[in-house]
């Protein structure tokens, strides 16, 4: 499942260490920050931008949590130490996943008093695998409404893999789960600073940077009833808006999902 050792070395940059400094973490080295004041030369919003993210995180579980929803399945969860579910949900069952063997540590010690939350180390491409994972199937009732949560992470994974596993994961849930994501979002703003990202994110391990368009990210919620106001800019999104609400040109939106 796990194809290099770089997954394992903190010289090497990684995605969700960077997201970490940029929302004004601690749990990152000095090779993470040296990429993320790489990717600010080239979009010097990017601090608001994963804050605004976060902001939409908070305001989905939070509105999951008002509408009876108590499992959360937060896959490419990174480390959390910035507004953790954890700390919002205090009263439901969590499982972190992430690659990142550091990001699984991190969110191990995090959880060391709860008996209804725990951190595994899986890989989003290999939905089936993480779907049988000992520590995901002993805190999560897959018979039960499940709220799951790709945070800012199928941008790093190919579309040969990532819309069967989006799938894969969407067919496992039982009906009144939730799916919500957020997605950079292709536009023509975003082309001017993209390919300087994308290079910096082939330092790190994980180099796939995808800029989907409105119709391909909305294709990961098919069969699924949106949500209003559907897909939106992250810092906008609030449930119950009007549908027709203008993405603009914020270079990440979000959605909101509920299984039939």
């Amino acid at each position: 499942m796990y194809e290099s050792i770089e997954d394992w070395n903190t010289t090497v940059p990684n995605a969700g260490r960077i997201y970490d400094h940029l929302l004004g973490g601690a749990s990152n080295f000095i090779y993470d920050r040296e990429a993320a004041e790489d990717i600010l030369t080239a979009l010097p919003q990017a601090r608001s931008i994963a804050r605004a993210n976060r902001a939409f995180l908070t305001t989905v579980v939070r509105h999951l949590l008002d509408l009876g929803i108590r499992q959360f399945l937060d896959i490419g969860s990174g480390i959390s130490a910035v507004q953790p579910i954890h700390e919002i949900a205090v009263d439901a069952r969590i499982v972190y996943v992430d690659r990142d063997p550091t990001a699984v540590a991190h969110n191990t010690f995090a959880l060391y008093n709860r008996w209804d939350a725990t951190a595994v180390r899986c890989d989003l491409r290999y939905p089936d695998d993480l779907l049988s994972n000992d520590g995901v199937r002993d805190v999560i009732d897959f018979d039960q409404p499940v709220a799951l949560l790709l945070m800012a992470v199928l941008q790093f994974v190919a579309d040969s893999d990532a819309y069967p596993a989006v799938a894969t994961l969407r067919d496992a849930l039982a009906p009144g789960s939730y799916l919500a994501l957020s997605h950079p979002v292709a536009t023509p703003a975003a082309a001017e600073y993209s390919a300087s990202i994308v290079q910096v994110y082939r330092r790190t391990t994980t180099p796939i940077l995808s800029c989907r368009d409105r119709t391909q990210i909305a294709r990961f919620y098919e069969g699924w009833d949106l949500v209003p106001p559907g897909l939106a800019s992250v810092a906008a999104w609030r449930p119950g808006a009007d549908t027709g609400t203008d993405i603009g040109d914020f270079p990440v939106v979000g959605a909101l999902a509920r299984k039939p």
